[in-house]
């Protein structure tokens, strides 16, 4: 998701502050989905079950925040 998030600033669309924006919050993202792949290990504990909740938390966190960072840097500009 890093590459994805840090597409409009490629093309031209955001600025510097959402890429800085984007990428913190696409670290942290990326965190919180390799905490979440040990659940593989056992599926079944309730530490797993935690683990979920956190990346279901971070996702619901990290769409509107990095969609408000990009509305405030935007440069205006379209592509059509």
């Amino acid at each position: 998701m890093i590459p994805a998030s840090m597409w409009p600033t490629w093309l031209g669309i955001t600025g510097k502050v959402y890429e800085v924006v984007a990428a913190i919050l696409s670290i942290g993202y990326l965190w919180y989905t390799i905490r979440f792949a040990r659940i593989t290990r056992d599926p079944a504990s309730p530490e797993s079950r935690n683990y979920a909740r956190d990346l279901l938390k971070a996702s619901v966190i990290y769409l509107p925040l990095l969609m408000a960072a990009m509305m405030l840097d935007a440069k205006g500009r379209l592509l059509f």
